[in-house]
């Protein structure tokens, strides 16, 4: 199955009513281009890999069946698929409403680890792509491909994958290696002045304006905002939006798209202004980073951290993945 760019090789298994896929090992990663069907549904736009497609079927109402509570459709024998009627995630211009089984005209039926989906579609195209590596898997999308104007495509993740026990990360020995970097790249973000330890900077980049998306985790609507570059996909974008509330607020505009690269994690950071010095600039310095996601809480909280916008944000290889895990505590790290 691919995941997040790279093939792995599954496990099925049943626990109670809910069957569950786990993985055993990565095969490794293409970036060949293939063919995929690219379907408007009442979730949005998404795409499937054509060689994963048993095929697009005309239904109607007499076709779908009940079974444990989930709409069903039989086709082609024995096979049975069940009908999608949600989806883990949306894009932020999309707005989802419910099919009813009489309005259901087209599916497309799709398989993802050993399992049957339909898919309701109103419109399908074949088009080509190619797809993007992510650091890590993750429930709220199976791939992000790349159509030929370098537009981002997803597909969404219908099988419920278990947590893996694999390790992730892009392999430091595949990866070019840089010449050694001295001093640090310092720069204003979301208003506040970052120093950043220049080994950490792996691309500096023109702006790239994220694309953002929905996910639903357990209930909880969580936003995700992601960048695509040279073939890889950075999902931690720190921005404006998500850092409302924490950071101070700012209306200057980011010039600069700077991806920071260290110990399994990549993080890009929006700089306003770019400049690069020999050592730390004089003045206070926040260095500990455990401590944001309580900082949004009560007044006393907010007004303690608002006394420290002054203060200049340091990042380095010591306190990166504290970084990482305070402004992400959904992170693995935190």
């Amino acid at each position: 199955m691919r995941h997040g760019g790279s093939v792995y090789v599954g496990s099925e298994s049943i626990r109670g009513d809910c069957q569950k896929l786990s993985y055993l090992a990565c095969l490794g990663h293409d970036f060949l281009s293939y063919f995929l069907y690219e379907v408007d549904t009442s979730f949005g736009r998404f795409v499937f890999d054509e060689a994963e497609c048993l095929g697009a079927y005309v239904v109607s109402e007499k076709d779908l069946f009940v079974l444990g509570g989930d709409l069903w459709l039989g086709v082609e024998g024995a096979v049975k698929a069940q009908v999608v009627l949600d989806m883990p995630f949306l894009s932020s211009n999309d707005t989802a409403y419910c099919i009813l089984p009489r309005y259901i005209a087209q599916v497309l039926v799709v398989k993802q680890g050993g399992l049957y989906f339909a898919v309701p579609y109103s419109t399908l195209h074949e088009i080509e792509g190619v797809c993007s590596r992510m650091q890590a898997p993750h429930s709220w999308v199976k791939n992000i491909w790349l159509n030929p104007q370098n537009i981002p495509l997803l597909e969404p993740c219908l099988v419920n994958v278990d947590e893996l026990s694999l390790e992730y990360g892009w392999p430091e020995e595949n990866k070019p290696t840089h010449p050694s970097k001295n001093g640090y790249y310092f720069g204003r973000v979301c208003g506040r002045m970052f120093c950043v330890k220049a080994e950490l900077v792996s691309a500096l980049l023109p702006y790239q304006s994220p694309f953002s998306l929905t996910f639903f985790d357990g209930g909880e609507r969580n936003l995700v905002s992601f960048i695509i570059n040279d073939g890889y996909c950075f999902d931690k974008v720190v921005s404006k939006i998500f850092l409302d509330g924490l950071l101070s607020m700012s209306h200057e505009v980011p010039g600069f798209s700077v991806i920071l690269e260290c110990l399994g994690e990549s993080v890009v950071l929006p700089f306003t202004t770019c400049d690069w010095r020999t050592s730390l600039p004089s003045g206070e310095c926040v260095r500990e980073f455990s401590l944001l996601p309580k900082l949004i809480g009560g007044d006393d909280e907010v007004s303690h951290y608002s006394s420290m916008q002054d203060d200049i944000i340091v990042i380095d290889k010591k306190n990166y993945l504290s970084f990482v895990a305070g402004v992400w505590p959904s992170s693995s790290l935190a």
